[in-house]
């Protein structure tokens, strides 16, 4: 292995997953509103009768029927709201709109009216000003153009795809299953506009489609669990468990029964019938039509909705293709629009030209930093990014005094010699790492998961017990039964806030492997929770860090909402508070339902620049922000509210004190992907050349990993100010602190910081005032959720400290 030097950073050319835009001829693109209705339902009469039409393909028929001579045929109508053309339809409708009525034909007998409103009108011209980045632009100006190109590309493709429950999918480079699905692929298209140009990307996300040889339910059931596991052996002796996750997985097919004379019907849903029935487990078609599962004949090409863990596993792991896979995948795509545009007659009126592949860039390499451990340093990987303790130790080992572990399974799951062994082989690891042990055998404590509270205190008073100095237990691993995430957090928030002790939980299936890998990864959690550091930065030669210059506090963001405590929101605030980067305090702050912008910045500022001063004896010369979770709808007020209070915070310090600012943007959700001749791009590779007008002057795609599995997805990085500092080395040091996550001995996906942030966002939402096993998402009954629900409007949940003892940890 080696390291990266500090000289010219290593130039590539990477092939992107963008489409170039050559041009849009067209002048404008009008865009008008259709609405189906139902006239049946409507002269039928009820309140609360339902008389639009939603279903996509319906509606589709329906409007090319009604639009048929009335020279509307030439709109491309994407199945949803709205209906777009090149050329102003409405100058030949009387009053600006077109209502006609139409048969339903063998789809949906009975009559129906399509109408069209004119409803916005976009300039092309846009385009060329939008990419130049023009403020002048209205930004719903901006967004609706994008969406209307992106809606008649999509349209325009449906021809060269296959419909399938209503999506378009392509069987294109399909991969089959044992899980009683194939997987077939649909195309996302996005418009992109970058500095230069428009560009069109193309995606590829993996749908579960019915295997050919899956012929009835029947068949389906016998895929839809694990072998062996017991779950999946007959249907008869099915629990009711197990039911209930098949019936969501087929609500909504299509079968053939017998005696049907259409063949084919929809709407089936599951239901359990009596243990004495003599037919078994049954499904009900239509409203009281009562089937066994295997006389129900499964239509053709269904899309499969709800999946079991074992499916959902297949789908995940068998989508998650190689990169030259994934880059044929993307190329058939790109052909795919350019043939659309120009064969496709929907999309001759648009005059959009496009490339005829997908688009190359220029990239380049960063050098990789070295990693210094205690007593040694270890050099990083070119290839892979990753660095090997070896036979080194972390830099800064914790000292676990009192401990013990907690199997809230049952003995039969994992007796006590096999607890004890999985306690010694953890610390043996743990101390060949440099994490020190002082009990090898602590004790093993058993519990159940309906009295968690309790279970937790009785593991800590027999970590204090078994101490030698009788010290107040410092850790709890928790062995757990199932990955539940009731159960887990609720472990949490008992340990956080009513004991205040370090938990670790492992799967029971975990603590019976014993893998070294495992283990290793464990012991390293262990060290950070209780305030030990495996690594620091240690740079290459002849490129000094930002870091190595000047005292510099990172700041980092995020906000997370909730889906369990009634919809409250968290946001979290991590900082540095050495002079490395390396060890970093936290604040969770419960906000409003839905709030995105942090509020009281320049409040949480000042108590970060007091703590950074108290700890280094400094006051910071430049401050680093990253920011996570931001939009482009949300950059205004970002800039707007956040960075002047952060300003402000610094001043409320010293009114003279205004040290430079420096503020990054982070973005996991984009489309962009990057690959360098059909393989994953080498850590540290980073695009600056497919950046939006948005992205400020040092905007970047950076790829700091290498998946194990499939394509790496680079961070998307706007500058929103780089606070006079060399744009080079913020890039340098933003791809350096990918490697300080503490966790791993390879770059992260994104600097240690944002996960921090991440992390402790995800943690208050555990910090709860009731137990998090009795929120009303978790009521396994109508009567406990009716239950919850009313303790909760009662007594709304917030979020409480943290225990006393474990303070900032």
């Amino acid at each position: 292995m080696h390291g990266g030097s500090g000289g010219t950073a290593e130039q590539v050319e990477v092939v992107t997953n963008f489409v170039p835009v050559a041009g849009v001829d067209c002048k404008r693109i009008h865009v008008y509103l259709v609405e189906v209705t139902n006239q049946d339902a409507q002269e039928d009469g009820g309140e609360g009768s339902d008389q639009q039409v939603r279903e996509a393909a319906l509606r589709s028929a329906l409007f090319s029927r009604a639009v048929a001579g009335t020279g509307a045929e030439r709109a491309v109508f994407d199945g949803r709201e709205y209906a777009y053309s090149a050329k102003g339809l409405h100058k030949e409708w009387p009053g600006q709109e077109l209502q006609r009525s139409v048969d339903g034909g063998d789809e949906a007998p009975g009559r129906f009216q399509v109408a069209l409103r004119v409803h916005r009108r976009y300039e092309t011209g846009l385009v060329a000003r939008i990419c130049a980045g023009d403020a002048a632009v209205p930004e719903a100006a901006a967004k609706g153009l994008q969406f209307a190109l992106d809606s008649v590309l999509r349209v325009g493709l449906r021809p060269w795809l296959q419909c399938v429950g209503g999506r378009y999918l392509s069987a294109h480079a399909a991969v089959a299953t044992d899980a009683g699905f194939d997987i077939w692929w649909e195309y996302r298209l996005a418009v992109h506009p970058t500095r230069t140009r428009m560009l069109v990307s193309v995606t590829a996300r993996a749908v579960p489609v019915i295997a050919s040889d899956v012929r009835t339910l029947d068949d389906l059931w016998a895929r839809f669990f694990e072998p062996g596991s017991g779950a999946g052996q007959g249907v008869a002796d099915a629990g009711d468990r197990a039911w209930a996750q098949f019936e969501g997985c087929v609500r909504g097919l299509r079968v053939a029964i017998p005696g049907d004379a259409a063949a084919v019907t929809g709407g089936v849903r599951v239901a359990g019938l009596a243990p004495k029935h003599a037919d078994g487990r049954c499904v009900v078609v239509g409203r009281d039509t009562v089937v066994a599962l295997d006389q129900c004949a499964l239509a053709e090409r269904q899309v499969l909705g709800q999946l079991s863990r074992r499916q959902r596993g297949r789908l995940m792991s068998q989508s998650a293709v190689a990169p030259a896979r994934r880059l044929e995948l993307l190329r058939h795509g790109a052909q795919l629009v350019a043939r659309a545009c120009r064969d496709s007659g929907a999309l001759a009126a648009f005059k959009i030209r496009v490339g005829d592949g997908l688009a190359t860039a220029p990239g380049h390499v960063l050098a990789a930093p070295q990693m210094q451990l205690r007593g040694a340093t270890a050099a990083v990987a070119a290839d892979t990014g990753r660095w090997e303790l070896g036979g080194h130790q972390v830099l800064d080992g914790a000292h676990v005094r009192s401990w013990a572990v907690l199997v809230l399974a049952s003995a039969q799951a994992l007796g006590e010699p096999q607890a004890r062994a999985f306690a010694v082989q953890l610390a043996k690891t743990g101390s060949e790492a440099g994490v020190v042990f002082a009990q090898s055998v602590p004790p093993i404590v058993y519990g159940s998961v309906q009295c968690i509270e309790r279970a937790v205190e009785d593991a800590c008073a027999a970590a204090q017990r078994a101490a030698a100095s009788g010290e107040r237990a410092q850790l709890v691993v928790c062995v757990l039964p199932s990955p539940a995430v009731a159960v887990y957090g609720e472990i949490k928030r008992v340990a956080l806030t009513r004991v205040g002790v370090h938990t670790q939980c492992v799967l029971v299936a975990n603590a019976r492997g014993h893998r070294p890998q495992l283990l290793r990864g464990v012991a390293l959690k262990i060290n950070t929770k209780l305030g030990g550091s495996t690594a620091a930065l240690h740079g290459p030669a002849g490129a000094p860090s930002l870091l190595d210059t000047e005292p510099t506090m990172v700041i980092s963001a995020d906000v997370t909402h909730t889906s369990e405590a009634q919809g409250m929101s968290v946001a979290a605030v991590v900082w540095s508070v050495d002079l490395h980067a390396r060890r970093f305090a936290g604040l969770a702050i419960q906000h409003p339902h839905r709030m995105e912008i942090i509020e009281n910045m320049d409040a949480v500022v000042r108590h970060c620049l007091r703590v950074f001063y108290a700890r280094t004896g400094r006051k910071p010369a430049r401050i680093l922000y990253y920011r996570d979770g931001v939009n482009d709808s949300l950059l205004p007020a970002v800039r707007d509210v956040e960075l002047p209070a952060i300003r402000r915070g610094c001043a409320l310090v010293e009114p003279a004190y205004a040290p430079p600012l420096a503020v990054l943007i982070a973005r996991k959700r984009h489309h962009s992907r990057f690959m360098l001749d059909a393989a994953n791009c080498r850590p540290g590779t980073l695009v600056d050349a497919m950046v939006g007008p948005l992205a400020g002057a040092g905007g970047f795609h950076l790829l700091a990993h290498r998946s194990v599995h499939g394509v790496s997805q680079p961070v998307y990085y706007l500058v929103l100010d780089p606070g006079g500092l060399d744009i080079a080395q913020l890039r340098q040091l933003t791809y350096h602190l990918c490697y300080t996550y503490p966790i791993y001995t390879r770059p992260a996906i994104m600097p240690a910081p944002l996960y921090y942030a991440h992390r402790l966002a995800a943690r208050g939402r555990l910090q709860l005032s009731q137990r998090f096993d009795a929120l009303p998402c978790f009521a396994t009954s109508r009567a406990e959720t009716k239950k919850s629900n009313r303790a909760a409007k009662a007594h709304p949940p917030h979020l409480v400290p943290v225990h006393a003892d474990l303070g900032n940890s």
